[in-house]
């Protein structure tokens, strides 16, 4: 008990459980940044190894690239495979040069039998690109990820849609984003949700098949700027998006609701990672956290 005479403690302990969560998270990330700055060898006046040698890079972030003491290389070109049409197995549209990182299976068009989803990568090794002066890793792989989606039917599935541009190439630790994996995907009441995953984030972007195509029907995201949280949550079919908005401290938090515009919204296919495509609200304020 005598602990908590302190007042740190006291303050601490008189705290929801909520918002010890939040600073708990804050402290972690902090920590996070903390770490890599030091393996980096920064000092309180450099982030980016090159400025010590009186070489600045203004474009370097803190946190993500403070290791490439060279501007950033331009990812390089790809072209995406054909993919057979029609398949047995899911490892079935793995084509050559690809690998297979997950499948998952569900009922995705309401006729009782079990869907497939797949997630495979390029092996390309000219994808493969070195790390200057790696403190733990050497390359930075930079090969693609491509979903591929096949409805059941009664001799196996059929190719029906295919995505890539909403996950991320660059997914080496210095880049702050999530490797693609077997929780980056799942089907779950008819509902096909891509989970993506950021060093500041998460986002969750949700498709239903509507008899021609995988329609956008939700976006959820959450993210922290100057140690504030924010998370939406978007329903393209009743046209509502909620926010839910805490600071720093984790003593204010306020819940607001928003129509969202009407517009037409991209098909699975269709979508990108450029940013608006989630939409905007009735004053024109696009959703995102």
């Amino acid at each position: 008990m005598e602990a908590f005479e302190n007042p740190i403690f006291a303050k601490m302990w008189s705290l929801t459980g909520e918002q010890l969560s939040i600073k708990f998270n804050l402290m972690r990330s902090v920590l996070y940044l903390v770490c890599i700055c030091s393996l980096a060898g920064c000092d309180s006046g450099s982030t980016n190894p090159a400025s010590k040698q009186g070489n600045p890079d203004p474009d370097t972030e803190v946190g993500l690239t403070i290791y490439d003491s060279k501007p950033r290389q331009e990812l390089s070109e790809v072209v995406y495979p054909s993919l057979p049409s029609h398949v047995s197995v899911a490892g079935d549209f793995v084509v050559d040069g690809w690998k297979l990182i997950a499948v998952k299976e569900g009922d995705l068009n309401r006729d009782g039998k079990s869907d497939i989803v797949a997630l495979m990568r390029m092996t390309d090794p000219a994808n493969v690109r070195p790390v200057p002066d790696p403190p733990y890793y050497n390359s930075d792989d930079t090969n693609p990820f491509l979903l591929a989606i096949g409805l059941a039917e009664q001799d196996g599935f059929a190719l029906t849609a295919t995505h890539h541009a909403l996950f991320p190439r660059e997914v080496a630790p210095m880049h702050g984003e999530n490797p693609p994996d077997d929780g980056s995907f799942e089907i779950k009441d008819g509902v096909l949700t891509l989970i993506l995953g950021h060093l500041r984030g998460s986002e969750q972007v949700r498709f239903r098949w509507n008899g021609h195509d995988f329609a956008l029907i939700g976006y959820d995201c959450s993210g922290a700027m100057n140690g504030d949280s924010v998370s939406l949550s978007a329903n393209y079919l009743t046209r509502k998006a909620r926010y839910e908005r805490i600071t720093s401290s984790g003593e204010n938090r306020t819940v607001s609701t928003v129509r969202i515009r009407p517009g037409k919204r991209p098909n699975i296919e269709q979508i990108d990672s450029v940013f608006g495509w989630t939409g905007t609200d009735d004053d024109g304020a696009t959703l995102a956290c």
